[in-house]
């Protein structure tokens, strides 16, 4: 359909290559979807799959689940049909495809709920492929802004203030500081990983060791990077003998004494 800018519109003829039968590559031969279908999938894949009669929670998990990693480290194949890319510090689901006449791009951020579906009657992939990222670079910062507001403050344990300070030798290794808004949430910086947040994890504190559960700050950091810096690991406070903090990383095997 065609605006003719006077408030009326015009159908456009259909190509014929999109409606012949594409063998190999349908169902993209006469296939079509709209605005609401796609809204309908994006619902059906972020809901709730419990009483679901389609497919089972453990394959919607399987359906979305990485595949096989890139060589850089921030691209990988899914088990489904998916293309995931690591953007806007989320892992991205993204599929597209064109005919002659027509391009479509999808993408999905599961841990945000977070689907974009872009349709365009032009036949370049890469113009929706940039249009879909573009959407995604401003909805995701929008989108955790508004979480962020509604957000409970996350609970700290009631001796964290015992734990504030610089951990290591000569040189600090792990640094645990205050945060400049009341969120639960810590301030702080381990070396190779750089700045951090840190999370207390209730569940894993043990005897009188206390949890913290870190992530990198950096947006656009390759998951090679933050896996082999430890990201996303736990940090346990304690007391020695003498009354002393002290920290240890299990995922580096050391342990830094406050200095």
């Amino acid at each position: 359909v065609v605006d003719n800018g006077n408030g009326t519109y015009s159908q456009v003829p259909a190509v014929s290559t999109n409606t012949e039968e594409f063998g190999w590559s349908a169902p993209a031969g006469g296939a079509y979807t709209n605005r609401q279908d796609m809204l309908s999938f994006l619902k059906w894949v972020f809901g709730s799959h419990e009483n679901n009669t389609v497919l089972s929670q453990s394959y919607l998990n399987e359906y979305i689940a990485p595949g096989m990693l890139m060589a850089n480290a921030i691209e990988l194949y899914g088990q489904g049909t998916w293309e995931i890319f690591y953007a806007n510090g989320y892992w991205t689901l993204t599929k597209g495809g064109l005919t002659s006449s027509m391009a479509t791009s999808i993408s999905m951020i599961p841990e945000l709920k977070l689907g974009v579906s872009v349709m365009m009657n032009i036949n370049s992939g890469v113009n929706s492929d940039k249009l879909n990222a573009l959407i995604n670079s401003i909805m995701v910062p929008a989108l955790l802004a508004s979480l962020d507001k509604v957000q409970e403050p996350l609970s700290l344990p009631p001796n964290y203030q015992s734990f504030i300070g610089s951990y290591g030798y000569s040189t600090p290794f792990l640094v645990l500081s205050e945060s400049s808004t009341e969120n639960g949430v810590l301030d702080g910086s381990v070396i190779v990983t750089g700045n951090v947040k840190f999370i207390w994890d209730s569940k894993q504190d043990y005897g009188n060791f206390t949890a913290f559960r870190y992530s990198s700050t950096k947006k656009y950091a390759s998951c090679m990077n933050l896996a082999g810096a430890g990201n996303n690991a736990i940090a346990y406070f304690h007391f020695l003998k003498n009354g002393r903090p002290a920290v240890t990383i299990n995922d580096e095997n050391i342990s830094f004494y406050s200095i």
